[in-house]
Formats: C-alpha cells, structure tokens, sequence
C-alpha cells in the first residue's frame, strides 16, 4: 500500500516555495537521467553496428544465447 498525502493539516496562508522548488529540481533531475540514458544506448548501438574485432565477435557468440553479436553487444 502506497501512503500519498494529499492534505496538509496545518493552515498554510503563503506559496511553498521550497516545496516547489525541490519538485521542479527533482523533474529537471529525472529530464536529465532519460536524455542521459538515451544517449548511452544510442551509443551502444553505434559501437555495436560497426564492424566488431574477431576476438571480441568470439566472446559475444559464445555468451548471446541466439548467435547474433550484435544483439549481443548491445545487451551486454
């Protein structure tokens, strides 16, 4: 069960802003984390499609359960 307070009950008569603050820190902080995140796979990808060294091919046939490498690199 997830507690989510939704009423504070304590009478407020000014804006939190330190509420608001940290909510917006917090967004522009998780914004960040999907463009980063984005852009590691993007590179990943990039590194996989190109021509892999034989040793390395090697390696990831023998641990990719289809065979394919380049799916491979990727999920590793």
């Amino acid at each position: 069960m997830v507690f989510v307070p939704y009423k504070l009950d304590v009478s407020l008569y000014r804006i939190p802003y330190l509420t608001i603050l940290v909510c917006l820190v917090s967004l522009a902080t998780f914004m960040s984390q999907l463009k980063s995140n984005a852009a590691y796979e993007r590179t990943a990808t990039a590194y996989c499609t190109r021509a892999l060294e034989p040793n390395l091919a090697a390696i990831l046939r023998s641990v990719a359960e289809a065979g394919d490498t380049h799916t491979a690199c990727i999920t590793v």
